[in-house]
């Protein structure tokens, strides 16, 4: 049964790039598109007077038509929710939560370099413990010919529970939408790249491995210039069910040259 994708939107040009990707995965998952905007409201000088009052509903109003027509004009027929939190990333959790979602895309912050992802301050406050996958879009995608595709996904891949609960996720996608999909492992400078091979071969299976030299997070982060989708599991202590991101993760999300999808731990 198909479920639910819900999309962070906001004013800034980067939520075009979000939508953009959130369709091109639903349209191959046949999964719904809810397009969220948990707007930050603190009025609190105002608390109770009928300025507040005043103000909060024009807010609010103004908020549900910029949803609107942003989902009018790039994903008609998509479900709108409109909402005040002094933590935006906070209502998108508590969203993701009631809709069971299978997937919070975001965008990325408007400092990010054309192509690549930056997240800005509120995916980063949603990546920190959601309750679903994160996809982040890159800066401009939406206006890049060929962004309607995944082509290649690559997969973080070090054999732990956690990368192969990522690669499920990432076989799911590319099965979807018919991308190849590499698992990317890194070895330190000058390391024994067919030791590793070796060691990670029953849990690679079928699946096409690349032995990357470098820092885990460089190595990466180089490699994803080459990819439509990096996909990353969550830190290896962390709740299941929650995603929690580690030092790589961390460093990816703020300099990688593709798409990123983080994805919380298993059962």
């Amino acid at each position: 049964m198909a479920g639910t994708i819900v999309v962070g939107v906001d004013e800034g040009a980067q939520t075009r790039d979000a939508i953009v990707l959130a369709r091109v995965v639903a349209a191959a998952t046949g999964d719904g598109l809810e397009l969220v905007h948990a707007y930050p409201y603190d009025l609190l000088p105002l608390s109770g007077t009928v300025t507040e009052v005043t103000v909060s509903e024009e807010m609010h109003v103004e908020n549900v038509r910029s949803t609107q027509r942003l989902r009018d004009e790039l994903t008609p027929g998509a479900a709108i929710r409109v909402l005040p939190d002094t933590s935006p990333a906070r209502a998108l959790h508590e969203v993701c939560e009631e809709v069971g979602a299978q997937l919070l895309v975001l965008g990325s912050t408007g400092r990010a370099r054309a192509r690549h992802v930056v997240a800005g301050e509120t995916a980063k406050a949603a990546l920190h413990h959601a309750p679903c996958p994160v996809l982040i879009a890159p800066r401009g995608l939406a206006d890049q010919p060929g962004s309607h595709r995944l082509r290649t996904i690559g997969v973080g891949f070090d054999g732990s529970a956690e990368a192969l609960h990522a690669r499920e996720r990432a076989q799911q996608l590319a099965r979807a939408t018919g991308a190849r999909l590499v698992l990317l492992t890194v070895v330190s400078p000058g390391g024994d790249a067919s030791h590793e091979r070796d060691r990670l071969r029953e849990r690679v299976g079928d699946h096409e491995l690349e032995v990357l030299e470098g820092k885990p997070a460089e190595g990466l982060v180089a490699r994803s210039d080459g990819l439509d989708l990096l996909v990353l599991g969550s830190r290896g202590w962390g709740p299941v069910r929650r995603l929690l991101l580690g030092s790589t993760s961390e460093h990816v999300v703020r300099d990688a040259g593709s798409a990123v999808l983080v994805v919380p731990r298993g059962d």
